[in-house]
């Protein structure tokens, strides 16, 4: 059989292109392949940053642990801002989560979720506020809690009003605030 022989030279052509077609099939197929691997490592990186970032948002202040206690709570009256009560001397500030740690050791802690009824004040006829009383009031019954050692973590008392970038940093602390208090009321 010679070259000029028609079946040989498409025996011939059907090899070579099966070969270029494996050829390309393998590079193609390797690039896939390292597209696939370059993607999972990047999802791998991204979880992890992922649950590094949720472990931080636990576990770190990035605005500090600020208590106000009940009896000082029961004094005001109200909801007060948290400049104002600052101001005033009557806020526990605890920088870092280990102090944080250490004054629950101490003292009982709760931590109060409520929706505000109004715009520029949480609670503008202290219908909350009284509420709050109460059920502190049966926590420290139920408990057997002393009503004097009790602190509170109230939002518009333990969170900056007045400067938006400290209050962001206390807001994305909410998780550690939360985490370390011992009674949590909604």
């Amino acid at each position: 059989l010679g070259f000029n022989d028609s079946y040989t030279l498409s025996v011939i052509l059907v090899i070579f292109s099966f070969k270029i077609v494996l050829i390309v099939g393998t590079v193609l197929i390797g690039q896939v392949v390292g597209t696939l691997m370059a993607t999972k490592k990047r999802q791998e990186r991204m979880d992890r940053e992922m649950a590094r970032t949720a472990i931080t948002a636990i576990t770190q202040c990035r605005f500090p642990v600020v208590f106000i206690s009940f009896s000082d709570l029961v004094s005001i009256g109200r909801f007060e801002k948290h400049e104002i009560l600052r101001d005033k001397g009557m806020l526990r500030f605890l920088d870092n989560m280990s102090e944080a740690k250490e004054f629950t050791k101490d003292f009982p802690t709760l931590f109060v979720s409520h929706q505000w009824l109004g715009f520029k004040t949480p609670d503008p006829q202290n219908a909350h506020y009284e509420a709050l009383i109460v059920a502190v009031n049966k926590l420290c019954s139920l408990h057997k809690l002393t009503p004097d050692k009790l602190f509170l973590w109230i939002d518009f008392v333990s969170i900056p009003q007045e400067n938006d970038f400290i209050q962001k940093l206390a807001i994305s602390s909410l998780g550690v605030y939360a985490s370390i208090c011992e009674h949590f009321v909604v």
